[in-house]
């Protein structure tokens, strides 16, 4: 059996050009003939517009106020968006991911290049995540690179005190001194 790559198709997309990846979507979804009810029927069951870094998603709603004329009435999230920022007050990723929940019978690759070609950026950028398998290696790897790098500093730490030792003179007890006889090794006369 084969899987249907489409369902995990996605789109990264800077905040900026939300909006008007936003209005790229509904206009290629209608140069297939397709009217404005089944269009925004399509956005909603279909789609997810959700931040890279903190997982908030946008409802149909925000997205509709986004395409609007901004005004002093809009929401904060939506005031935030239109500044470049997340919805998020306390998140400060500036990327969102358009992934595709439920592709139906749209062919989203088709609609995604087509968004792309109209919003002026080149299709290329179009990409599918990777697997679980490749995320859960790239999260080892960074692993290892952090562990390793805590190593070094850690090493370059005990060999700065070893080479300075500032505690020698606490951990003996006493202080010898340099100038100090030995009783054992003098000669009787």
């Amino acid at each position: 059996m084969q899987k249907d790559k489409t369902r995990h198709l996605e789109l990264d997309v800077p905040v900026e050009q939300l909006i008007e990846t936003y209005q790229a979507l509904i206009h290629a979804l209608a140069e297939q003939g397709r009217g404005a009810e089944q269009i925004e029927s399509i956005l909603q069951r279909c789609l997810v517009f959700e931040c890279v870094g903190c997982g908030i998603r946008l409802t149909p709603e925000e997205l509709q106020l986004l395409t609007a004329q901004g005004s002093e009435n809009d929401p904060p999230r939506i005031r935030r968006i239109r500044l470049g920022y997340c919805a998020r007050n306390s998140c400060d990723s500036r990327f969102y991911k358009i992934s595709v929940q439920k592709p139906g019978s749209i062919d989203w690759h088709a609609v995604f290049q087509r968004a792309l070609q109209l919003r002026g950026e080149i299709a290329s950028t179009l990409s599918e995540p990777s697997s679980q398998e490749d995320q859960f290696s790239q999260n080892r790897q960074l692993r290892k690179r952090l562990l390793l790098a805590l190593a070094l500093l850690l090493t370059a730490l005990i060999v700065f005190l070893w080479r300075y030792r500032p505690w020698s003179m606490y951990v003996s007890g006493h202080q010898t001194s340099p100038f100090q006889l030995d009783t054992n090794s003098l000669i009787e006369w």
